[in-house]
């Protein structure tokens, strides 16, 4: 994976990150970290997790375009969302700690990991996907989001700290959701790994083959 905020730069990361999706999960479990523009992956052919900002807009999955009534002059009224999209950060908010489950995603080296996370039905509502989806009714997806307790300090975290969008299917438990969205150290970890310890980074050739044998090797080793 890339730095924070950004998208892998080199095909070396990219190839790295690709070999250890196809190790480890199936494409119905891919995550990517950051979200710079989430309408581009609404239609991807896999399912994802992916980081937002706390003030990402969406709107809840209730919501409906409408139209008034027309006039019989001038253009008929186009149907189109009359909510005002709210940030991620403010509609979890007004979901409350009540409405959070306590989830432990993995074993770690001082015992299992674990978090409080919220998850809600929404539809994301920025100007892109907006532009992306114009005259269409806006995609359905899962929000996420991890509001932590500090049992030494109850009141240090008083809102979420982390938010996803996922479009994982809309059954899906809300451990199968926190999964995806935790990965990403495990993914990092393999970049790592190939690039320094089995030497993925070192390619020096010019050519698509040699690429190709070079990336095959260190991802096999």
């Amino acid at each position: 994976m890339g730095r924070s905020g950004s998208w892998p730069s080199t095909c070396s990361t990219s190839c790295a990150a690709g070999a250890w999706m196809r190790r480890w999960w199936s494409p119905a479990r891919a995550m990517a970290r950051t979200a710079p523009s989430a309408g581009r992956w609404t239609s991807a052919a896999f399912p994802y997790a992916v980081g937002v900002r706390s003030d990402t807009v969406v709107l809840p999955e209730a919501a409906e375009r409408t139209a008034p009534a027309w006039s019989g002059t001038g253009r008929p009224p186009v149907p189109r969302y009359r909510d005002k999209p709210l940030p991620v950060r403010e509609l979890v908010l007004r979901g409350g700690r009540r409405a959070l489950h306590t989830v432990t995603w993995r074993r770690g080296s001082q015992g299992p990991l674990r978090s409080r996370f919220g998850a809600l039905r929404v539809r994301p509502a920025g100007v892109r996907i907006r532009r992306a989806h114009r005259g269409e009714d806006l995609p359905v997806c899962w929000l996420l989001a991890e509001w932590p307790v500090a049992e030494a300090e109850p009141t240090k975290y008083w809102e979420p700290t982390k938010y996803w969008l996922s479009t994982l299917p809309a059954d899906t438990p809300l451990r199968r959701l926190v999964r995806p969205a935790k990965i990403r150290w495990r993914v990092e970890h393999e970049d790592r790994e190939l690039k320094h310890g089995l030497g993925l980074g070192d390619f020096e050739g010019r050519t698509w083959n040699g690429f190709h044998r070079h990336v095959t090797l260190a991802s096999v080793a």
